[in-house]
């Protein structure tokens, strides 16, 4: 008897832990519309994900852009750093900025986005002090030290 409640009081535990992670996802509408005004972008798109579970929070940005130089990448993204700072979201979960080429409505939907995908150049990364990569990773700790620079 000991037992079955014991086990009962650990699956009461878990479910409501499971539970607590399932808060709704918080409107990124703010974050975008202050992206939008950053010089160079054409367009914003920011959504939050929960990658393998509903506790895990990704913010993944898609800056539209027409200049995929990387003088233009590295001043965008010094830009967004105001805005993305001053967002609760990302200033803790960091974000995955993408940059793709024109404007939403040069795609048929958001899968197809990819296909305008932009990669900066390492010297963008090695200038910002970030990780290559395919997406361009900042932290928390990233988008703090780079809005002490801005």
């Amino acid at each position: 008897m000991r037992s079955i409640r014991v086990a009962l009081g650990v699956a009461l535990t878990l479910g409501a832990l499971s539970l607590a992670g399932c808060a709704a996802s918080p409107d990124m509408g703010g974050l975008a519309a202050h992206l939008e005004e950053v010089d160079g972008v054409n367009a914003v798109s920011a959504d939050v994900g929960h990658p393998g579970a509903p506790w895990n929070t990704e913010v993944v940005v898609r800056l539209f852009v027409d200049d995929p130089s990387d003088a233009e990448f590295t001043s965008v993204i010094r830009g967004a750093i105001p805005a993305l700072a001053d967002d609760p979201t990302t200033a803790r979960h960091g974000a995955t900025v993408m940059f793709i080429e024109g404007v939403p409505g040069d795609y048929d939907n958001s899968g197809q986005q990819l296909r305008g995908k932009l990669r900066p150049g390492s010297k963008v990364y090695d200038e910002l002090g970030l990780e290559f990569g395919e997406s361009m990773r900042l932290s928390p700790e990233d988008i703090a030290r780079l809005a002490e620079g801005s």
